[in-house]
This record gives structure tokens, C-alpha cells and sequence, in this order.
């Protein structure tokens, strides 16, 4: 009998077969009687050079003689050629010892452990059942099982992405890092993109609560990277930001970024004076408006800094409200030397008033200031009331005259308006003057003697054309 790979058909047969023919590689002959009747086996992948034997009978008894021939070398030739050929459907596979094992998964388990389910064989131990290495379902076929497994997945994965990473010399924590900082910089950019339309809206005074998604899809219309309305469709539909409440988030932490840079110059500011002046909305809302003049290297800076609502005018709560202020952000009152009001009884009153209130209270470096503008304003409307000067008070009189004809009548305003037209003088809004509105005289004074013309010959237009109608009244 021949033979050959008998773990075709027994793959412990095969197994016992191979360790005696290894043990006795110098033996000549092995004799056995064992009765065994077989016609031939033939080694998968032989070539002739075989292991013969020779099976005879002597008096009814079966003698088998076996010639051995290089045994070990025909085993490990039979073994290559079986390698090769799986080679072609499984390039993974490498011969190891008396079998096989997986080369991505030595490599990628040679310092890791290997899955709990995992049995070890193609890393730790070598496979050797070749019976089941053909075959096209992954239970007759071990191989085909193997390559399926998540562990080989994942073992192949790892050589392939590392033989990258090792050209470019990254790791996998380099490249996931670089991909989330990619990410986050390109949703940085479009954050960006969403505040510079918000403060648009903001400088320019328009409403953001009714514009700020129009100007965003605006905005994305024209992007030509197209990357602004990637990003909106990528978004989930709670955070699009672009929703007016979005807007007015903005605008709060806009107002909050300046707060904070004013509120640094002061504290840095060894000179500082505190003006506010308290006025009366359009919804009759009471609002006390301050302001801060500060030296900051040297030079004289004034700014705004917030806008109170007042329950009242009195003394005491417009007081408070101020030492809020100062005591909340934190500004140092011994740094402040001077407070700016206005004249009136509440707020410069020496007793009861608010200036005095704060010096004895919480400012007692400051001396009050009354507003030189108001005070200004308040001279010249005195001396044209008092001392009945008629020029100026012919001339106030006039302003206000000239306003209520324009005012008062969209007719005789949009004639106004295409008579500026014509003489290309700019369309300016005529102000109505007032005692106490010390800059309402300065941009009467401007309208006027900007439209000067238009103002002289609307007036006589609309004259001449009311003479025309009235004659063509009478005379019909």
C-alpha cells in the first residue's frame, strides 16, 4: 500500500503515521501484523517520491512491510506544496513547524492577549487539520473560518492602516487625533461665519429676531465652498444656530466680550469718572444710561458700558442702581474722582441727591460735576426766554415752525424729499428742538443749512400750487 496523506480521509491516522515514520526515519524496513488491505494513497502534491510499502500475505496472515525513504523530508515537501496552493485563496497562510499559522495575527497578537473565544490556533498553535481546509462554507472549511473571524478582521486592518501610518510616521492615536481636530476646527470656522452675520446685523442696527436666518441662507447662497450649507445639513435639527433665539445668545456674549474689555481698562485705569444720565423710552420705561471716562496711558477714553431700568427716579434707587454697578464688576471706587450728572434735583441735589449719596456712602474721593453740554444748552435757552433776545428766540421759533410744516403732512414731506432730489441735496430728517435735548439744536442747525435750498423753494412751491388751485376754484 501507498501511502500518502492519509489525514484525508483520518486526520489521527495521518498524525500517528507522520510521528512514526519520523521516529524510524533510519530504519529500513518496519514490520507490523497488522492486518491491513488497501490498494494505494497518494500524497496530495506528490510527485513520486513517496513512501512506499508493500503489502504481502504469508499463511493467512497479513505482514506489512513499509520502506521508508527520507520520510521527514517527503512529509515537509508534501506539506509546502499543500501551503502553496491554499497560498493562492489565503496569502496569509505560512507554514510553521508541522503546520500553519496566520501572519497578520502573530504579528498583531505577538504583545497583545488574544480573545477570550479565541482557541489559539493559526497564532499560538499551528493548524494541522487539512482535511478541513477545503470546501466553500466556513464550518467544513477552517481556513475560510479563520478569515472570516473578527479577529483576523481586525488583525489585517491593524497591518494595513500601520503599514501607512509607519510611511508617514503616525500613530493611531495621531491620526484619530488629527481627525478630531479637523473636525473641530472646521466646526470652529462656521461658528465663525454664523457671528460675523450676527454682528452685521448688530452694527448695522437691524433686527436680528426677524433677520438673522434670512442672512444666514444669504449667506450660504453665496459661499462658494459650499461649506456653510454643508455644515447646516449636517447639523441635527436642535442645533442648526440659526434661530433668532441663536442670535440673541450672540449678541448677549458680544455685549458680555465688550463688558469685560471695558471692565479690565478700568481696573487698570488709575483715573476714572462715572457719568449717567436718566431719560424716558418710547413704552415710557424709565432707563438710566452710564458711561465711564478713564486714562488709559496717558489719554482721555470714554465709553458706554449698560443701559438700567429704573423702577423710579428718586435719588435712593437711581443711587443704588449706580453702587450695583460699581460693586458687581468689581471697579475700583477709590480710583474714581469725578461724577458727571445732570442739574436736576434728584441727581445733583447736595442733601438728598445722588451725587450726594454716593460720596458719602461709597465715593468719597468724587466731586460732582454738572454736565457742561447741559448746562451750555441750558444757558442759551435762558437767555433767549429771560432776556428776550428775539434774534435767537425768532430763530428757535423758526426751527420748530419749519419741522410741523414738514412734519405734520406726508404730502408736503415727500415734496420736500423731490425737491432735495433735484437740487441733490441729502435727504435729512428736519429735528425738532428742545430745551433739554442739548444735541437737538446742533442737528436742527445741520439739517437746515445742508438743505438749505430745498427748503427755500418747497415751501414756495407748495405755496404756489395752493394759489393755483384756490384761483381755479373761484373762477369755476
Amino acid at each position: 500500500m501507498l501511502l500518502g496523506y492519509i489525514g484525508s480521509c483520518d486526520s489521527f491516522m495521518k498524525n500517528h503515521y507522520v510521528a512514526l515514520m519520523t521516529k524510524m526515519s533510519n530504519v529500513p524496513a518496519i514490520s507490523s501484523d497488522v492486518d491491513i488491505h488497501a490498494d494505494s494513497l497518494l500524497l496530495e502534491g506528490g510527485d513520486g517520491q513517496t513512501l512506499t510499502a508493500a503489502a504481502s500475505e504469508n499463511n493467512g496472515n497479513a505482514k506489512m512491510h513499509i520502506n521508508v525513504c527520507n520520510s521527514s523530508t517527503m512529509v515537509s515537501k508534501g506539506l509546502d506544496k499543500i501551503i502553496e496552493k491554499r497560498k493562492v485563496t489565503f496569502p496569509w497562510l505560512t507554514k510553521s513547524g508541522e503546520g500553519a499559522v496566520c501572519t497578520a495575527c502573530c504579528n498583531f497578537y505577538a504583545d497583545k492577549e488574544l480573545p477570550t473565544s479565541h482557541s489559539g490556533v493559526f497564532v499560538t498553535v499551528p493548524f494541522t487539520d487539512w482535511a478541513k481546509s477545503t470546501g466553500s462554507q466556513s464550518k467544513w472549511n477552517k481556513l475560510l473560518k479563520h478569515d472570516e473571524s473578527r479577529s483576523h478582521a481586525a488583525a489585517v486592518c491593524f497591518g494595513s492602516e500601520g503599514g501607512e501610518m509607519s510611511k508617514h510616521k503616525r500613530t493611531v492615536y495621531s491620526m484619530v487625533q488629527k481627525q478630531s481636530l479637523d473636525q473641530q476646527q472646521f466646526q470652529l470656522d462656521r461658528i465663525i461665519d454664523f457671528a460675523d452675520c450676527a454682528y452685521f446685523l448688530f452694527r448695522n442696527e437691524i433686527p436680528h429676531m426677524t433677520n438673522y436666518s434670512g442672512i444666514i441662507d444669504l449667506a450660504a447662497r453665496l459661499d462658494g465652498s459650499k461649506k456653510l450649507q454643508q455644515f447646516m445639513d449636517m447639523s441635527p435639527d436642535n442645533a442648526t444656530y440659526t434661530s433668532s433665539a441663536t442670535a440673541t445668545e450672540m449678541l448677549l456674549a458680544v455685549s458680555q466680550w465688550l463688558s469685560d474689555g471695558l471692565l479690565q481698562q478700568l481696573k487698570n485705569s488709575q483715573y476714572i469718572a462715572i457719568l449717567a444720565d436718566e431719560s424716558t423710552d418710547i413704552r415710557t420705561r424709565n432707563e438710566l444710561s452710564v458711561c465711564f471716562r478713564y486714562v488709559v496711558n496717558g489719554k482721555a477714553l470714554e465709553s458706554f458700558h449698560s443701559l438700567q431700568q429704573l423702577s423710579s427716579t428718586k435719588a435712593d434707587i437711581v443711587s443704588n442702581c449706580l453702587k450695583a454697578i460699581l460693586i458687581s464688576n468689581g471697579i475700583p471706587a477709590s480710583r474714581i474722582y469725578w461724577m458727571a450728572f445732570d442739574g436736576a434735583a434728584n441727581m445733583g441735589g447736595r442733601v438728598h441727591g445722588v451725587q450726594a449719596i454716593l460720596k458719602k456712602d461709597i465715593l468719597p474721593n468724587a466731586n460732582y460735576v454738572h454736565c457742561r453740554s447741559h448746562l451750555l444748552n441750558l444757558a442759551a435757552a435762558n437767555v433767549a426766554q429771560e432776556f428776550k433776545v428775539k434774534p435767537l428766540k425768532c430763530l428757535f421759533s423758526t426751527f420748530n415752525s419749519l419741522w410741523k410744516f414738514f412734519h405734520n403732512s406726508p404730502k408736503r414731506h415727500n415734496q420736500l424729499v423731490e425737491v432735495q432730489k433735484v437740487f441733490n441735496d441729502p435727504v435729512l430728517e428736519l429735528v425738532c428742538t428742545g430745551d433739554t435735548r442739548w444735541t437737538s439744536n446742533y442737528r436742527a442747525v445741520r439739517a437746515i443749512r445742508m438743505c438749505l435750498r430745498s427748503l427755500v423753494v418747497a415751501p414756495r412751491g407748495i405755496i404756489n400750487l395752493w394759489k393755483c388751485r384756490r384761483s381755479s376754484m373761484i373762477l369755476s
